[in-house]
Formats: C-alpha cells, sequence, structure tokens
C-alpha cells in the first residue's frame, strides 16, 4: 500500500512499565506503515514471553518486530550490544522506506540513541577483583550507598541490584577522580536527525494498580512455572536474566529464602521501584513529550501522529 505517512521522523514510544506501550504502538505501526526496534532490555532473550511481557504472537504477526527474543538466555546483553543490532534494525527498515518505531522502557537504551554513549577509560581488572572481593566480604549493598555517596545522580537512575554499573562506575570515578554522571555527558548522539520521543505516563497512583494487576495477571499466566525452567537451567551467575525482575524474586523462593506470597510481594514492590527509576530516566532526557495514558489505545497513537505530523511540518 501507498505510504502517506513516508517522511515522518523517527518516532520512539517511550514510559514506565505497564503504560500500554506495546498496543499502542501496534496500532500506531499499523496506521503509518512502520516496523518496530524493541527497546527493552529483557524482551530481546529467547522464550520466556510471560515474564519480560513480550508482544503475543498476534501482534508480532501484525506487526514486524525487531530484536524480540534473539539473545541467548545465558548470554550478557550490554548497551553497546543495543546499539550495534538496533542501528542495524533501523537502517533495514528505512531501505523498506517504512517508518521506525522504537518502542521500550528502558530509559537507557534510548537516552544513548539520542544523547550518545559514554565509553570511559579501559577496564582495569585489578581494581574490578578489588571491588569484586568487597562485594563478596561487605555486600553489594554497601559499594551502592558508596555510590550514592560519591555521585547520588548516577545511583539514582540504576538499581541498587546492577552489580555491573555499579563497579564500572565506580572504577571510572576511582580512574578519573570525577563524578561519573558528570563525565558521561561528554559524547555524541548515536543517532543523528529527526526524531521524536513520546513518554506515556499515568497518575503514580493508577500506575502503581496497573502494576499489580499486571503482576497478578502474569502469576495466572505462569510466571511461576516459567521462572522455574529458568532457574533449573542454572543460568551462568553472570547472566543478566537472574537479575531481572520477576525472576530473581522467584529464584529466591526456589531457593527456598522467602515464601510464594512474599516472592511476588517482592516482584511488585520491585517493579513499582523500577517503575519510578524508568520515570526519572525519561524526566532527565532532552524534548520528551509526555503522553495521557489514561485512555484507550487507539486514542494514544492518534495523538502521537498527530502530533508527530504538526511538529515534523515545522
Amino acid at each position: 500500500m501507498r505510504n502517506i505517512y513516508r517522511n515522518l521522523p523517527i518516532i520512539a514510544i517511550a514510559g514506565p512499565t505497564a503504560t500500554g506501550k506495546t498496543k499502542a504502538s501496534i496500532c500506531l505501526a499499523s496506521k503509518i506503515d512502520a516496523e518496530i526496534v524493541s527497546c527493552d532490555s529483557m524482551q530481546v532473550y529467547e522464550d520466556i514471553p510471560i515474564g519480560t511481557a513480550k508482544p503475543g504472537k498476534a501482534e508480532l504477526k501484525k506487526i514486524r518486530h525487531h530484536m524480540i527474543g534473539t539473545i541467548k538466555q545465558n548470554k550478557v546483553f550490554c548497551v553497546a550490544d543495543f546499539l550495534s543490532l538496533a542501528s542495524k534494525s533501523v537502517k533495514k527498515i528505512k531501505a523498506l522506506n517504512k517508518n521506525v518505531l522504537l518502542v521500550g522502557g528502558t530509559g537507557l537504551y534510548l537516552k544513548t540513541l539520542f544523547e550518545g554513549m559514554f565509553e570511559g577509560p579501559s577496564r582495569n581488572n585489578i581494581l574490578r577483583a578489588k571491588l569484586d572481593s568487597r562485594i563478596e566480604k561487605e555486600g553489594l549493598q554497601k559499594l551502592y550507598e558508596e555510590l550514592k555517596k560519591k555521585d547520588p545522580v548516577y545511583a539514582e537512575n540504576i538499581s541498587e541490584h546492577d552489580k555491573r554499573r555499579i563497579i564500572r562506575a565506580i572504577e571510572v570515578m576511582e580512574k578519573t577522580g570525577e563524578k561519573f554522571s558528570d563525565i558521561r555527558e561528554n559524547k555524541e548522539p548515536f543517532i543523528k536527525g529527526e526524531h521524536l520521543i513520546f513518554c506515556l505516563n499515568f497518575d503514580r497512583g493508577k500506575l502503581y494498580e496497573r502494576i499489580e494487576n499486571r503482576v497478578d495477571k502474569m502469576i495466572e499466566k505462569g510466571l511461576i512455572e516459567e521462572a522455574k525452567e529458568l532457574f533449573d537451567k542454572k543460568l551462568s551467575s553472570h547472566a543478566t536474566l537472574r537479575q531481572a525482575i520477576g525472576y530473581k524474586e522467584l529464584f529466591s523462593y526456589f531457593n527456598n529464602k522467602v515464601s510464594k506470597e512474599e516472592a511476588i510481594d517482592l516482584i511488585k514492590r520491585n517493579t513499582r521501584r523500577f517503575a519510578k527509576r524508568q520515570l526519572t530516566w525519561f524526566r532527565g532526557m532532552k524534548d520528551v513529550i509526555w503522553i495521557d495514558a489514561d485512555r484507550h489505545f487507539a486514542e494514544i497513537a492518534e495523538d502521537i501522529l498527530s502530533q508527530s505530523i504538526k511538529r515534523n511540518r515545522k
């Protein structure tokens, strides 16, 4: 069919978890003849559709998605991997004269695409070994508290359980003597040119209610069984999925550290905290257009399209 919206800029649909990004993006993609590039750090892993809230089979069949279920479960997937794969996907879509939708809640991915990626000094294995030793003796929380004192801005934007990023931030600060959040600003955009970032959001109370309902539905769909299959595979301690919300809490249940009810409550609590961190990321990004998500996904898609057309004409 003829694409009457061929000259639209790249459109990113972001927002915290449980805001309806998938439905709105699929609706919009069908209107503007677009393909979707996932910007979700967990949906990139193969299988495990429940815990990562992947689009359903019908949705994947309706609109072509890139970077959904393409990485082995035991692999570490980092920002550099995302940038490489995402750029290739964008080029493929543009070569087909189709529009590009970037969709997901991993703010770090979108931020690095549009604002650049900080590479920093090379890895220091001796210092990392010392930090690993400290974690074994004192616990990761101790190192995270140290990071909060040295660089509260960066600490606020990552999880207290994100060992890799905590170590990297402290490593860089030890080598440079500067705050990690400050020196990360010295970078060039990865994707240049016209783009629009729309961030879906709800009132805080409504968002938390949606999160709780979503977790309950995941449990009903078989999240516990899905997590048990993953647990039985005995993933490497370095595997990113071991720290994914929804799995790490259930892993504690399987290890008899918490009850099933406690694990479910932890999933809800940690998801709420994650949503708060996501919002912090998006509020810190440039030129984000905030969208009221408390309405039908078709209305959201129409709103995004309308604003995209208006802004593209300026």
